[in-house]
């Protein structure tokens, strides 16, 4: 999914997986194919250009789809027409995992101390609605919703977020 800093796609990369890195900016793949060669995993990373919602999704081809915070990037229906396309290029048994911003994050609270990056947010969750966006095509194998201090980028500050863990079961 959206490449973003590159994390899980070089995580996902040194444990082997063969990786699709969707991002629409030009430098933040080419940063990532950097970061590939320097651990020797470009040839498992295959980055393209385009904006989520428009890539043409294959029908039933990959075994597992990360989204961390691309879904509330996007206005609510874009986000949740984008995961009906994640839904169906997943294999039957694929694996998902959503990470969303919820309404307890301090950027939908505008308090003082919040992400430097919190203005690209354009959706923030409710409680419980990435559940059930998920729900009726997965088997839930963990969601979790809550409040904890993020240092990944900028001053420390809070974050809200929710995430799912799931596998998609025709038969659920």
């Amino acid at each position: 999914m959206d490449a973003g800093d590159g994390r899980d796609t070089l995580f996902l990369a040194s444990a082997g997986f063969s990786i699709t890195a969707i991002d629409v900016s030009a430098v933040v793949l080419e940063k990532l194919m950097k970061l590939g060669k320097l651990h020797n995993f470009q040839d498992r990373i295959r980055p393209v250009k385009c904006d989520a919602r428009c890539w043409m999704y294959p029908s039933d081809t990959f075994d597992l789809v990360t989204s961390a915070t691309c879904l509330d990037h996007m206005p609510e229906l874009d986000g949740q027409l984008l995961l009906e396309k994640i839904t169906k290029c997943l294999k039957d048994s694929g694996i998902l995992f959503v990470e969303v911003h919820t309404v307890d994050d301090p950027g939908f609270k505008h308090a003082e101390k919040k992400s430097e990056l919190a203005f690209v947010v354009q959706h923030y969750f409710r409680h419980n609605e990435l559940l059930r966006l998920v729900q009726p095509h997965y088997y839930i194998i963990r969601c979790e919703e809550k409040t904890e201090e993020d240092r990944d980028h900028g001053e420390l500050h809070l974050r809200g977020f929710a995430n799912v863990l799931a596998r998609k079961s025709s038969l659920r």
